[in-house]
């Protein structure tokens, strides 16, 4: 089992948050996310009935990691996650495996959408909506920025 640093900070209304390796396990932190990231916009719709993790939790900074925790094979690395929770209503994840042993493919980021599992928002426990994956290639083998095409 993982430990997980929880360090909140920021103005009301605007967090979001990274987990990054330390020591081998996971800090998390606030973190902007990218002003490129559109939502949904790039991203190939993966099936939610296609992930063998859990979609549901009552921690969103882990849930993204439960979710993916089957779907990222050769990555000797823990993933980058930011969590943006600028809607009340909505956690939206990106989480990023860079420096996959693979000869075509570079990195995998995925888009986790999650929202309350009430209906009364009381915001105690959260589900997988939606996830879309994106890839950056090696050199001579696609994509240099994050793309929804696959790798040659």
């Amino acid at each position: 089992m993982r430990a997980i640093l929880l360090v909140l900070f920021g103005s009301v209304g605007m967090m979001a948050m990274v987990a990054m390796p330390v020591f081998g396990e996971s800090v998390v932190k606030p973190m902007a996310l990218s002003a490129g990231d559109t939502p949904r916009g790039g991203y190939a719709i993966v099936p939610l009935s296609s992930l063998k993790g859990s979609l549901a939790s009552g921690d969103p900074a882990q849930l993204p990691l439960l979710a993916l925790s089957a779907a990222v094979d050769g990555s000797k690395r823990l993933p980058q996650v930011e969590l943006d929770r600028s809607n009340p209503t909505q956690i939206v994840a990106l989480v990023t495996y860079l420096g996959l042993e693979d000869d075509s493919v570079k990195g995998i980021r995925y888009r986790v959408e999650m929202v309350p599992s009430d209906s009364l928002c009381a915001c105690q426990s959260w589900k997988v909506a939606w996830v879309g994956r994106q890839y950056t290639c090696q050199a001579g083998r696609g994509a240099q920025d994050w793309s929804d095409r696959i790798c040659r």
